[in-house]
């Protein structure tokens, strides 16, 4: 599974040998699964026995292979970049039909491991833009008129110090004095890290704990017409936190609804 995908009906099958043995079936005979798998396979804190489903699997040795590649100065990682990345940033780059189905597999779960990555500064061979080397977030969510940009945070080295002038042509006063309280050296490389674990590497056992949980709810009047919706994601959560999370947005927002309404009464009867 580090390499291809079995076909979805071989997946089926080998889960479903799995299931029998658990619940002391064979072939000649059946027992009462008193769990359907997908259950099962739930991390513990979700109410499963943290067994991990095929699919999941897959899920993280893809996960590693990006890893693998964003890190690692291999001929490997060097040979796929120049193949599909040349001139582009890799997690931006879109499928071609022609391209392999490793690199097809890595670039679907490009969004949920760079969630989690973040950058240490060394040389200074991020892209100051896209990579998270700041915050929790990079700065390109807050300027995506530099979607296309390329610039690297070398860029604003001035003698191993940062460039306040080129900063300030840039970004806010604010943002300036928080970048320069961000150490570096350029005698090293600079360090990607893996927040899901203490020693910052990535372990395809991690997986579990950077699920991006989602929630959402609607608003309908007394006739059942939709008057509002939402949907948001939260982040690394298990589903009951995010359920949680979901109840409380959507009471709070309930409550603005319900505070407009009485203003414009208000101002309507004044």
């Amino acid at each position: 599974m580090q390499v291809l995908k079995p076909f979805i009906c071989v997946i089926e099958k080998i889960e479903q040998l799995f299931n029998n043995f658990l619940w002391g079936g064979s072939a000649s005979s059946k027992k009462i699964h008193w769990a359907a798998w997908n259950k099962i396979t739930l991390p513990s804190s979700e109410g499963g026995l943290d067994i991990r489903g095929l699919g999941d699997m897959f899920e993280a040795f893809s996960m590693k292979l990006w890893w693998r590649f964003q890190t690692c100065n291999s001929s490997w990682s060097k040979f796929m970049k120049a193949k599909y990345c040349y001139g582009r940033i890799p997690r931006y780059t879109q499928p071609k039909r022609h391209d392999s189905q490793t690199w097809k597999r890595m670039l679907a779960c490009c969004p949920v491991i760079e969630q989690h990555m973040r950058c240490k500064i060394g040389k200074g061979e991020l892209f100051f833009w896209h990579d998270c080397w700041m915050d929790d977030e990079p700065l390109i969510n807050h300027f995506p008129a530099f979607s296309s940009s390329m610039t690297q945070v070398c860029y604003f080295f001035n003698n191993n110090e940062w460039d306040v002038d080129k900063l300030n042509t840039m970004l806010s006063e604010k943002m300036v004095a928080e970048i320069l309280k961000i150490p570096f050296n350029t005698s090293s490389t600079d360090m990607a890290y893996w927040v899901p674990t203490s020693d910052g590497d990535f372990t395809t056992k991690s997986k579990h704990n950077c699920q991006i949980a989602a929630g959402g709810g609607l608003f309908r009047d007394h006739t059942s017409t939709m008057i509002f919706g939402f949907s948001e994601n939260f982040g690394p959560y298990n589903s009951l936190q995010a359920e949680l999370m979901a109840l409380h947005r959507e009471k709070k927002t309930r409550l603005q609804i319900i505070s407009q309404i009485k203003g414009i009464c208000t101002k309507t009867y004044m």
